[in-house]
């Protein structure tokens, strides 16, 4: 994994940017340019976490959760599909579009990655995080 300041994902492994590598915070002056993300967070669906092939979840600065498009369809079985602009992601015949150039979306290295509480509660899901600090979200 890598960190990329100039996106603002942060990653494990560059361990001498974090004050303790138990926690990923990072803070960046000019807070209109790049995100501050804490600690990867843990997506689980009926109880069986999410597999990230990239960039782990993420909570950005403004306390929305983050994960990859890809990832989130893949670990809840939902179908996806990239049109024009946007990523529309289906499940049990409801489906949430993902415009791509909102700008709580953001690409990197080939990956979209979007807040995820609006697209799984379009899906019908439930989005259940116990507080802030809480390290893992369960959607059921």
């Amino acid at each position: 994994m890598n960190i990329e300041i100039l996106s603002g994902i942060i990653t494990k492994d560059l361990i001498e940017a974090y004050d303790d590598k138990e926690e990923y915070i990072i803070d960046v002056a000019d807070k209109d340019k790049y995100f501050t993300f804490v600690r990867p967070l843990e997506i689980r669906y009926q109880g069986k976490p999410i597999k990230y092939t990239k960039q782990p979840s993420f909570e950005g600065e403004n306390g929305l959760v983050y994960c990859s498009l890809k990832d989130l369809a893949n670990g809840i079985g939902a179908g996806i599909k990239v049109e024009s602009g946007t990523v529309k992601l289906t499940l049990n015949g409801k489906t949430a579009t993902v415009d791509l150039r909102d700008k709580q979306v953001f690409t990197y290295d080939g990956t979209a990655y979007a807040p995820i509480k609006s697209i799984v509660l379009k899906l019908g899901l439930q989005y259940k995080r116990e507080d802030l600090f809480a390290t893992h979200i369960n959607l059921d």
